[in-house]
Parts: C-alpha cells; sequence; structure tokens
C-alpha cells in the first residue's frame, strides 16, 4: 500500500469514527431531552466508556480523541505537526495525513520525535496552571489542610456556603494585615493566605452550583430612621 492509499485508509477511518461520535452524541441528547438518560447515570457512562475504550485501540497515540474533543472536529482550527512545523488541523484529511507521515517517521527509525506534538498545541489554548506561584500554591493549601483537620476536606462542597460568611472572614484577615498583622497567630499562616484559600473556596462552590450569593442591600446598611 502506497503513501496515497495509506492517507485515503485513514481518512475514511476518522471519517467514520466522527459519524458514530455524532450518531451517538445525537440519540444520547435525545433521550437526556425525553428523560430516559440520565447523564449521570451508569448507563451513559457505560456508553461513553465504550466509545472511549473503542478510540484507544484504533487511536492509541490520541490523535483522533484530540481532533474530536479538543479541536471540535477541525472547527477549532489548532494546530499540530512533527517538531517546529505546525498547521492547521482542520480536516480528516490533514489529520490522516498528519497521522501517515509520524508512521513513516517511525519505521523510517529517525532519530527525531516521530510523534506530532498535538497535545502541545492543544494545551497551549488552555489555562495555563504553571503561572501559579508555587510558594501561593502552597500556602493556599497549607491553609485549606488545617481547614480539613477541623471541618473536614472539601467540606463546603456538602451543604454549598454563602458568600457573606467567607467575605466576613476575608473581611477580618484584611483588617489584622491593615493594623500591621501579617502571620494569624492561630494558624501561623500568613492572612494573605486566608484570604486567597477563602476566594478559592467560593470559586470552587461557585462552579457547582453551592455558592449563596447573599447580596445587602443599601436599606440594610444605612437603615432609615
Amino acid at each position: 500500500m502506497n503513501k496515497q492509499e495509506r492517507v485515503e485508509e485513514w481518512e475514511e477511518k476518522i471519517k467514520k469514527i466522527i459519524s458514530n461520535y455524532n450518531n451517538l452524541n445525537e440519540k444520547c441528547s435525545a433521550a437526556e431531552d425525553a428523560g430516559t438518560l440520565d447523564i449521570e447515570g451508569n448507563l451513559f457512562n457505560s456508553i461513553w466508556s465504550t466509545f472511549d475504550a473503542m478510540l484507544e485501540i484504533i487511536d492509541p497515540h490520541d490523535w483522533i480523541s484530540w481532533y474530536i474533543f479538543d479541536n471540535d472536529c477541525g472547527a477549532s482550527k489548532m494546530e499540530a505537526g512533527h517538531g517546529d512545523v505546525l498547521n492547521e488541523i482542520t480536516t480528516p484529511r490533514k489529520l490522516a495525513e498528519l497521522i501517515v507521515e509520524a508512521e513513516d517517521r517511525y519505521n523510517q527509525n529517525k532519530t527525531i520525535d516521530t510523534t506530532p506534538d498535538i497535545k502541545k498545541a492543544a494545551g497551549l489554548r488552555k489555562t495555563q496552571l504553571v503561572l501559579m506561584p508555587p510558594v501561593a500554591e502552597d500556602l493556599i493549601c497549607q491553609v485549606l489542610q488545617s481547614g480539613a483537620e477541623k471541618y473536614g476536606a472539601w467540606n463546603w462542597r456538602l451543604s454549598g456556603i454563602e458568600t457573606s460568611t467567607y467575605i466576613s472572614a476575608i473581611k477580618r484577615h484584611l483588617a489584622a494585615i491593615h493594623a500591621g498583622e501579617w502571620i494569624d497567630p492561630e494558624s501561623d499562616k500568613p492572612h494573605i493566605a486566608h484570604i486567597a484559600a477563602g476566594a478559592c473556596i467560593m470559586m470552587d462552590s461557585d462552579s457547582l452550583g453551592g455558592l449563596k450569593r447573599i447580596v445587602v442591600e443599601p436599606e440594610i446598611l444605612n437603615p432609615r430612621p
């Protein structure tokens, strides 16, 4: 089989997988809308676990998985390639050519990296978690660990929280810093770390729908005589 035929074979394979994915996704969405499929249930998980297992067999290097899920079947116009040469992968044909090129490089036993740097290209478009200063992450986790010892890890996820509780705590720590106290005498951790930890907890709770926003009306702050 020559290179052109191999590209065409991969292209057809990719198209079939995308077609199966779209059909499965549409049927699951229709079943969910009809109330016959729980997206958090075992059946839903089994359906997509089977699809993922099939992809792992056909696509051990995650090329097709990346194309479907991260690159939105080419709509996101993400780039991938070999070495420093990256190209937009917008069609099954382009992905097929990339895969065949990687196969050829591997078979020729070249010393350069033969795997398209797909994950790097996709990763650069995601949140760069490495930008979090390690010292800040460490101090925040120290505060969260102290809280876990008192109230249990992830305790705020159990019943939800109110913004007023954490805003009040943050203001107390800010007041202490303003008064010249940098270290919390109770925890022996910086007040600023407590402030950051409280903000992290509110963001996490909000992302899960458990944050109750308590709005203090002006009339409550300044009651009329």
